[in-house]
């Protein structure tokens, strides 16, 4: 067992985001009640089966954390930090407040809140194809059938959890359940792309948005909306404003008293750099109500009109946003893996309960 500790930089309050952590991991986590959270996930990139309780110190923003398998400590910890957002500095909040009276209202009501975020682009891609025209609790569901069909399942202080299935388990078993011809085969090519590095959360970020969605799109299924979701939601980037987000659109339409054009609700986005990724999170959780947890992967996507030329031109937040392409989607053919493992029902890992002192 290994522990780390993260100190988030700017106000962060792990009970405000842990409610909107179901969405992002479906199938691996548990909240006891006790105030610890417990995780289990692939190791983006790694694939090594994570398993990691954390919680927040009483009276300080230090969150505190524990390794349980065999994973590289270092690997999770970053995995972590990106799940919670905790890894950029939210101190910009603030400011951003101050120049958007509008916003102010909105950050007041979720205070601490950050962010959650699916644990790796892989994991995020396959929860955009299993949710593509459903409800979201259906989608939540099936990722849960999936995993316990070929996840790993540990038991952990007494609590079970299943983690969603590697890509080489995924790839491994006969059939995928609850799922049509066509998801299923959209789900193997998420996989074998996972396998090949190219939807590596690190490669993801080290690219251009622009560049990284049409690295996206050349997945069968994967159009500008999910692109643009895997982008925020599983690889972490902290500053990109949806364009293909309608929700969001009209959320902020409303809000601000405009048009719900790309154009024009991205121009107002440009005033929340460094966090455009984050506020409109929030505004996207504000517009979905009572449900915070709904899920966007039940939006259909597909490709929209590109902005009129009366609204971009000369913009000069333009060279900040986000250039998708309109075309029809495309499919690729990804090499099949050296390897599978067979799949009939998830393995099984104990881990006992913590005695170390001075953790709960």
């Amino acid at each position: 067992m290994e522990q780390f500790t993260i100190a988030p930089r700017g106000p962060f309050r792990l009970s405000a985001s842990l409610r909107f952590l179901r969405d992002a991991t479906p199938a691996g986590y548990a909240d006891g009640g006790d105030g610890v959270f417990r995780l289990a996930f692939p190791v983006d990139d790694d694939w090594r089966l994570a398993v990691v309780r954390f919680w927040q110190r009483e009276g300080a923003g230090t969150l505190l954390g524990s390794v349980q398998s065999a994973a590289p400590a270092g690997l999770v910890r970053i995995q972590v930090e990106r799940v919670l957002a905790v890894e950029e500095d939210g101190s910009a909040l603030a400011g951003i407040a101050a120049r958007d009276p509008v916003l102010s209202g909105l950050l007041g009501r979720h205070a601490g809140a950050r962010p959650v975020r699916f644990p790796s682009p892989y994991e995020a891609a396959c929860s955009m194809i299993i949710g593509h025209r459903i409800r979201a609790t259906q989608a939540r569901g099936l990722t849960r059938r999936i995993a316990q069909w070929c996840g790993t399942a540990v038991d952990i202080d007494g609590r079970r959890i299943t983690a969603f299935p590697t890509p080489r388990q995924l790839l491994g078993a006969p059939e995928l359940p609850g799922m049509s011809a066509v998801k299923d085969e959209r789900l193997r090519a998420v996989a074998r792309a996972a396998l090949e590095g190219r939807l590596s959360g690190k490669t993801l970020r080290a690219r251009k948005p622009a560049q990284a969605i049409e690295m996206l799109r050349e997945l069968p299924g994967i159009g500008p909306f999910f692109a643009e979701q895997i982008l925020l939601r599983g690889a972490g980037l902290a500053d990109v404003f949806p364009l293909h987000d309608t929700r969001l659109h009209e959320t902020m339409a409303r809000e601000y008293g405009v048009p719900a054009d790309p154009a024009v609700l991205a121009g107002i986005a440009a005033t929340w750099a460094p966090l455009r990724g984050w506020v409109s999170w929030l505004w996207r959780v504000h517009g979905n109500g009572t449900e915070p947890g709904t899920s966007a992967e039940a939006v259909e996507d597909q490709p929209v009109s590109p902005m009129s030329s009366a609204h971009t031109a000369g913009k000069s937040w333009m060279n900040r946003s986000i250039s998708v392409r309109h075309s029809t989607e495309s499919s690729t053919t990804s090499s099949t893996p050296d390897s599978r493992s067979n799949c009939s029902g998830p393995r099984k890992v104990v881990f006992s309960p913590m005695t170390t002192r001075g953790i709960p």
